[in-house]
């Protein structure tokens, strides 16, 4: 970044960087100023915050409830303390640590952020005045969130006075990848107007993407690839050697990031289409739904006797039956084989045992299913 002080009657003048003397003090500024963050509205909750992976710099929250990571870094990017792996793995190991935190989670990060505000601990913060998050969000953005739509997606911002151009590429590599990775140049600069001139600050975004990526979807629309993959990654264990597979992934080519993902098995002998579906739906239906279903959707198959695969499937409804699962008699394609709860929060989908047992579940399904298919005459 280069700055030049034009002054009256004279050639532009190029002024140099005058450095931040420690993060603190970058994190003092950023702090204050938060737009120098990120070009759009952030409202702070928390500053120096412990999660079982270590301690973030700041953590914030946008305009769609997602949480924002800050990592703050003087000098150079990939400098000092923070190697150009550890810049980058930092915040996504904190961010992997926040994906689980639900609204009532956040809320006690901004209690306890309002708390150190109040002391002499933070002298440079003013004290936020509303009493929970949902009223400061509503203050702040001038609109009003379920608590359910909060922390949807974790997304990471890498702040520096400088970012190198190897801290650039890997981040650009990463966001590629799909992660939600910012990186910002925050430099100060001295500029020579006045006997005691005052220091200008410029922020720059390196490294960047369209923000669609992060809004929420239309109603019809919506998934939950991190709730799809906690229950694949639980489960697969039980059925990792009857799916011949190496890892979840394998079994689902197309990601986890759609509206009914369907597991694929890779043993030779279990037909394509016959697959096992997670349909997690809290807010839209109400419901979180497993299901066995048979379809040619993705697959290069001219003609498939879904009848036939159905009446396999119907031919085993006391097996089906006696481990608490439902048989429709009549359907061929979806939904054969299911097993349903009602649930309306993303907080209770996201609770640990309830994910467990969403697993164990699933895990029975496709087990019982491959019994099924793979002795059928």
């Amino acid at each position: 970044m280069r700055a030049y002080e034009l002054l009256e009657g004279e050639k532009p003048v190029k002024r140099e960087v005058n450095p931040f003397q420690s993060e603190k003090r970058l994190e003092q500024l950023l702090y204050r100023i938060p737009s120098l963050l990120l070009d759009e509205q952030v409202l702070i909750i928390g500053r120096q915050i412990g999660v079982e992976t270590g301690t973030l710099d700041l953590l914030g929250i946008d305009k769609y409830g997602n949480v924002v990571v800050f990592e703050l870094k003087k000098g150079d990017s990939g400098s000092g303390s923070a190697s150009e792996g550890s810049i980058l793995s930092q915040p996504q190991q904190y961010a992997q640590a926040l994906q689980w935190f639900t609204y009532d989670d956040l809320n006690d990060v901004y209690k306890e952020y309002q708390t150190e505000c109040d002391t002499a601990n933070w002298p440079d913060a003013p004290t936020p005045t509303d009493e929970t998050l949902l009223d400061a969000f509503s203050t702040h953005f001038g609109t009003t969130l379920e608590p359910e739509s909060f922390n949807h997606h974790q997304r990471m911002v890498i702040v520096a006075e400088q970012i190198t151009d190897r801290t650039a590429a890997n981040a650009r590599y990463l966001r590629d990848e799909g992660l939600h990775l910012q990186c910002v140049e925050v430099q100060r600069f001295q500029l020579a107007e006045g006997e005691k001139p005052s220091p200008t600050v410029v922020a720059s975004t390196v490294v960047d993407y369209d923000d669609k990526r992060v809004q929420p979807r239309e109603e019809d629309v919506i998934t939950y690839p991190e709730i799809n993959e906690a229950i694949v990654s639980r489960a697969y264990p039980a059925f990792a050697e009857v799916t011949h597979a190496s890892a979840p992934d394998e079994l689902f080519p197309g990601g986890f990031d759609h509206r009914e993902p369907r597991m694929r098995s890779l043993h030779p002998d279990h037909p394509d289409a016959v697959r096992y579906g997670l349909r997690v739906k809290p807010l839209e239906k109400g419901h979180v739904r497993l299901a066995i279903d048979v379809t040619s959707r993705g697959l290069e198959i001219d003609k498939v006797d879904k009848e036939s695969l159905a009446g396999q499937l119907r031919s085993a409804t006391n097996r089906f039956e006696r481990a608490g699962f439902e048989v429709d008699q009549d359907r061929n394609t979806f939904r054969i084989v299911t097993a349903h709860w009602d649930v309306d929060s993303v907080t209770d989908v996201r609770d640990n045992a309830f994910l467990d047992e969403l697993a164990d579940r699933y895990a029975e399904l496709v087990s019982i299913g491959h019994e099924i298919m793979l002795n059928a005459e």
